[in-house]
């Protein structure tokens, strides 16, 4: 715990200081918004607020430039995995500006941060992650909705970063950054300047992932005929235990049980017998 203490006190006067700013009047980059800022070793100007998509929800987001020349540099958008992973947690800990020494007392500049060579936003989303505030959204299509009104009413007030955007996803907000492209695509009044989509590890759904493994399992011949055959099989049981699992439906309470009990069913009829064959999953 005292290793994570002192970032997340920093942090906290961010959020603090986004609160108080709310975006009134529209926010300028070319300073830190009421000394509020996530790396305070970093030469790019940082800014961050809330942004209200619609309805109940408030988005809270972060904007970092490029160290490097941020009225030329191209843009990224980043959602954290999950769902429900924080993206400016990310920012402070992995691929931002700033990370820790290893007993959390000093911020360090990222030699490695993407913000070198790219403006950033990082947007905590779906609705109650990390400092955002707001019920959960009930399925991935309200989610994408959001992220449009949200980067409609961003680039609003920040029409510079609407620049060779690119949309970058992680695990679970792989399959939201694709559809938040794909919506993008098919709404051309709104004019942002998509330029790609990038899928970290994405996670498309765990009947995907294990039927996938027959799949790779049949192509690359990594099983006898007799274990593909049984594999196959415990497909069908396995699709029954996770849908046991997801009964309480979208948004609603899974079934934790059931859902330890697909896990270790599932993983023990794909992810195990390919593992024992040598193979990186």
């Amino acid at each position: 715990m005292s290793t994570i203490l002192p970032w997340l006190y920093a942090l906290l006067l961010v959020v603090v200081s986004a609160r108080q700013d709310d975006r009134t009047p529209p926010p300028s980059l070319r300073g830190p918004q009421n000394g509020g800022v996530l790396c305070p070793l970093s030469p790019g100007a940082q800014q961050f607020g809330y942004i209200q998509p619609r309805f109940s929800y408030r988005y809270f987001y972060g904007i970092i430039e490029a160290n490097k020349s941020p009225e030329t540099s191209p843009t990224f958008l980043y959602i954290g995995g999950g769902l429900g992973g924080s993206s400016i947690g990310t920012a402070g800990t992995v691929n931002g500006p700033c990370t820790m020494n290893p007993n959390g007392a000093v911020q360090l500049l990222n030699r490695y941060s993407w913000t070198e060579d790219a403006n950033s936003i990082w947007v905590d989303a779906p609705g109650p992650t990390g400092f955002s505030e707001g019920p959960m959204e009930p399925d991935l299509v309200a989610v994408v909705e959001n992220l449009v009104h949200f980067l409609d009413g961003l680039f609003k007030d920040h029409g510079k970063l609407n620049r060779d955007l690119h949309l970058i996803g992680t695990s679970a907000s792989a399959s939201v950054v694709a559809m938040l492209g794909s919506s993008i695509v098919k709404k051309p009044q709104l004019k942002i300047n998509l330029k790609g989509v990038m899928m970290r590890h994405g996670l498309v759904g765990p009947m995907s992932i294990y039927h996938g493994c027959l799949t790779m399992a049949k192509e690359h011949k990594l099983l006898p005929a007799g274990e593909l055959e049984q594999m196959a099989q415990d497909l069908k049981a396995c699709e029954t235990k996770i849908a046991k699992c997801n009964a309480g439906g979208p948004g609603g309470p899974p079934d934790l049980g059931a859902c330890k009990d697909a896990t270790r069913f599932c993983d023990a009829a794909t992810y195990v017998r390919l593992k024992e064959q040598g193979r990186s999953l």
